[in-house]
C-alpha cells in the first residue's frame, strides 16, 4: 500500500491514534473519524498540524460521505484503557459477562453418545435367549434402555448403532427408542471391531464438540454428568473411566499414567497397570476420535484381529492431546456382557431390594 487515502475511524483513541502515526509514517493521507465518546484528542494533537492528516468529528452510526481508498475501523469494544482502577475493574466485569455469555447454558447438552450394539449376541444366544442382546429384559425394560439412561447427560443426543436385522424383529422397541428423540444407525454387516462400527456414525461426531463412546452391555455406578465436567473443567482432550483392578484381569483394558496423571499409553487385553478401563470413553471433540480411529486402522493395530476404541487414545496422545482418567470404585462396575455376568447382576440386585425391605 502506498500513497492511499486511509479513513481511520475510532482514530482518537489510543490503538486508532497510533494507526494514525503509522499511516502517516508510511506516506498516506489520514482522515481521522472519532465521536470522542472514548477517545481524547490529546492522543492525536500533535497530529493537528500534519498536511496528510484530517480530524472529523463525527458518529459512525451515522452516514459519512468520503472518498477514500481503505477503512480501518477501530471499534470502541476492541479498546481497553488501564489507566485508572476503576478501568481496570471495568475491563474485568466486561470480560467476565462476554466469557458467561460465551458458554451455552448446560455444556452437557453439546455431548452427543454414541453405543455400539451391533455384535452377534452368541453366547446369549447359545443360553436361550430369543432376543437380541441389546433387548434382553433386564428388570422388565430392555438392556439398552438401562445402558441409555446410565451414560446419558442431561439433553445430551445419543445415537445407538443396531444390527438390521434385529432393528427389524424390535420394531416397537426400536421405535420407542426414536420416539424419545434416539437417533438409530442400522448396521447390515458384522465390522471388524467397535471402533469400525462407530465410524460408520461418523458423519453425526465428525466435529469439535465432545463424543461420549459407551459399552452396550454393562451398567456403572457413577454420575455421567460428574465424570463429563471433570473433563471439561480439566481442559482435558479425552477422559477414560477406570477402576482399580489389583488382578489384572486381562479380559480388560488399562491405562498407564505418567508423574503428572495423564495418560501415556492405553492398551487393550493386556495389563500395563492396574488401572482397568470400564468402557466408557470421553473424547472432548468427536474430529478426534475419528481422526485416531483412522490411524488406528491405516496401521493395522488389532487386538484379538479387532480393532478396539481403547487404543485409539495412543494415537491422539502421541499427538499432544491430554488424556486423563477419572476413577470409580471397582464395586460399582457391573457386567451385563454375558448370560452369568447378567445373572450375577440381577441376583445382587434382587438381593439389595431384600435387604433394603427387611
Amino acid at each position: 500500500m502506498n500513497g492511499k487515502t486511509v479513513l481511520v475511524t475510532g482514530g482518537a483513541g489510543f490503538l486508532g491514534s497510533h494507526l494514525c502515526d503509522r499511516l502517516l509514517a508510511e506516506g498516506h493521507d489520514v482522515i481521522c473519524v472519532d465521536n470522542f465518546f472514548t477517545g481524547s484528542k490529546q492522543n492525536i494533537r500533535h497530529l493537528l498540524g500534519h498536511p496528510r492528516f484530517e480530524l472529523l468529528r463525527h458518529d459512525v452510526t451515522f452516514p459519512l460521505y468520503v472518498e477514500v481508498d481503505e477503512i480501518y475501523r477501530i471499534p470502541v469494544d476492541a479498546y481497553h484503557s488501564f489507566y485508572s482502577p476503576e478501568k481496570i475493574s471495568q475491563y474485568e466485569d466486561t470480560a467476565l459477562r462476554r466469557s458467561l455469555a460465551g458458554r451455552t447454558a448446560d455444556p452437557m447438552s453439546e455431548v452427543r453418545v454414541v453405543i455400539p450394539a451391533a455384535g452377534e449376541g452368541t453366547r446369549f444366544r447359545k443360553a436361550g435367549y430369543a432376543r437380541p442382546k441389546p433387548f434382553i429384559d433386564v428388570l422388565g425394560r430392555p438392556m439398552i434402555e438401562h445402558v441409555i439412561q446410565n451414560v446419558a447427560p442431561r439433553h445430551a443426543q445419543v445415537h445407538v448403532l443396531l444390527r438390521k436385522d434385529h432393528i427389524a424383529s424390535e420394531l416397537a422397541a426400536v421405535t420407542s427408542m426414536k420416539t424419545r428423540g434416539h437417533v438409530v444407525h442400522e448396521v447390515d454387516r458384522l465390522t471388524e471391531g467397535t471402533a469400525c462400527t462407530l465410524l460408520l456414525a461418523r458423519a453425526a461426531f465428525d466435529d469439535d464438540k465432545p463424543v461420549l463412546v459407551a459399552n452396550s452391555d454393562q451398567y456403572v455406578d457413577f454420575s455421567v454428568d460428574a465424570f463429563v465436567r471433570d473433563c471439561l473443567d480439566r481442559n482435558l482432550d479425552g477422559s477414560i473411566l477406570v477402576f482399580k483392578d489389583a488382578k489384572r484381569d486381562p479380559k480388560w483394558s488399562f491405562a498407564r499414567l505418567d508423574g503428572t496423571g495423564l495418560v501415556v499409553e492405553v492398551a487393550e487385553k493386556k495389563a500395563i497397570s492396574d488401572l482397568a478401563t470400564v468402557g466408557i470413553y470421553l473424547f472432548r471433540r468427536g474430529s478426534d476420535f475419528v481422526r485416531g480411529a483412522v490411524d488406528m486402522i491405516a496401521r493395522n493395530d488389532r487386538v484379538n484381529n479387532e480393532f478396539y476404541t481403547a487404543p485409539v487414545y495412543n494415537y491422539l496422545i502421541a499427538c499432544g492431546l491430554k488424556v486423563g482418567l477419572y476413577e470409580i470404585p471397582a464395586s460399582a462396575m457391573h457386567g451385563l456382557g454375558t448370560p452369568e455376568d447378567l445373572d450375577g447382576y440381577l441376583a445382587r440386585r434382587s438381593a439389595s431390594t431384600k435387604g433394603a425391605r427387611s
